[in-house]
């Protein structure tokens, strides 16, 4: 059986990202700005039909879309941070960017547990090829995953 170990604990990422959501939300808050539902986003649920289905294939793929998805962030959040005035605002968005190419990271370091170096990174080309056409394909909606 194959065991994923993190080195700063196991749910380190998910504890980041909720930190980040309350980052934002506070920062919303400070602007009179309502936290609302928004409609999802067809991006992550079309990038993941790419996966294969049988494991350790599932897990691979799982791990290398999570990858783009982070790699997405830091586009957005570099243009963002480099794009606002406010400085508590190019901080927030610096330190988010700085974040999701530490997650991005990990889950390119996790799928190079579940397979060989070789393997993983021409997994990753063919599902980055996929992305781009789902992204070619998605909304112009102002989110951060596409």
């Amino acid at each position: 059986m194959l065991h994923l170990a993190s080195t700063t604990g196991d749910a380190w990422l998910a504890r980041e990202e909720l930190r980040h959501f309350e980052r934002v939300v506070d920062a919303l808050a400070a602007r009179g700005i309502p936290l609302g539902r928004q409609v999802p986003s067809p991006y992550a649920a079309q990038l993941m039909t790419a996966v294969r289905t049988e494991e350790p294939a599932r897990l691979l793929d799982t791990l290398l879309c999570m990858g783009l998805i982070e790699a997405r962030s830091c586009e957005r959040l570099r243009l963002l941070a480099g794009a606002v005035t406010e400085p508590d605002l190019a901080e927030l968005f610096g330190g988010l960017l700085a974040s999701e190419a530490r997650h991005h990271r990990t889950y390119l370091t996790l799928a190079g547990q579940v397979a060989p170096a070789a393997e993983a990174r021409d997994r990753l080309a063919a599902l980055a090829r996929h992305e781009a056409a789902v992204i070619a394909q998605a909304p112009a909606w102002p989110r951060l995953h596409t």
